[in-house]
Order: C-alpha cells, then sequence, then structure tokens
C-alpha cells in the first residue's frame, strides 16, 4: 500500500530521471546565478535606502516608492519577496531556454545598477578612489 504513493521527489521542483554530467553542470550554474541575482537585489535595496536617506535619491519605481513612503522595512521586504518570488518561478523553469535567458538579463540589469551605486559612492566621496 505504501509502496504505491508517489516518491517525494517525483513532485519536487528539480524532479529529474537521472542529472548526467552537463545537466549537472547547467543545474548548478542556473543556482549561482540565482543566487548573485538575489545578492544583487538586498545590495540594490540598502543602497536605494542610504541613497534616498541622505535625500541624493528618489525612487522611481511607483510601487516600491509607495511602500517606501510607508516604512524603509516595508520596502526591503516587498523588494526581496518580489524578487524571490520570480527566482521560485525560474527555478521552476530553470530547464528552459526563456528562464535562463531571463535570468542572464536580470543578472547584467542588477550588474549596471550596482556599478551605478559604487561609480556614484567614489563620485561623492564615500569611497576611495584606488
Amino acid at each position: 500500500m505504501l509502496n504505491d504513493l508517489p516518491s517525494i521527489y517525483e513532485h519536487s521542483l528539480f524532479a529529474l530521471t537521472e542529472l548526467t554530467s552537463a545537466t549537472h553542470q547547467r543545474l548548478f550554474t542556473f543556482m549561482r546565478m540565482l543566487s548573485a541575482l538575489i545578492v544583487m537585489n538586498v545590495l540594490d535595496g540598502l543602497f536605494t535606502l542610504f541613497w534616498i536617506s541622505t535625500n541624493r535619491a528618489t525612487e522611481a519605481n511607483p510601487l516600491m516608492s509607495a511602500t517606501l513612503d510607508i516604512h524603509p522595512v516595508l520596502f526591503i521586504c516587498v523588494k526581496l519577496a518580489l524578487v524571490n518570488l520570480g527566482a521560485i518561478i525560474l527555478m521552476r523553469y530553470w530547464e528552459k531556454a526563456f528562464a535562463v535567458l531571463s535570468l542572464a538579463i536580470a543578472c547584467c540589469f542588477y550588474s549596471i545598477v550596482l556599478s551605478y551605486h559604487c561609480t556614484m559612492l567614489v563620485a561623492l566621496g564615500f569611497l576611495p578612489v584606488l
């Protein structure tokens, strides 16, 4: 009777019959990029709070601006929740080219945004020029 029940792994996020070496490498790379995206999102949120608290910037996104007007912690929570929700969706379809392309574009976008944050830190004298 119990043997007729499906295994928990048959319905898991990464349900695969067998991971080949190439598939394992693709999954590992995908997960590293996803982790980088989440870290870059956190850094972007913290930099945004810093720039807004020093009156050097405003939030351009109307949804995030509304949450920031309520409370900075709510801003960070909503920002993390939205990106993590997107990450969960991407993880579900990690083998699809569209998910990989979407993740690569998001990582490139956040890299540009963080480069801008760091450039502004140097330009305003918060970080020394090497």
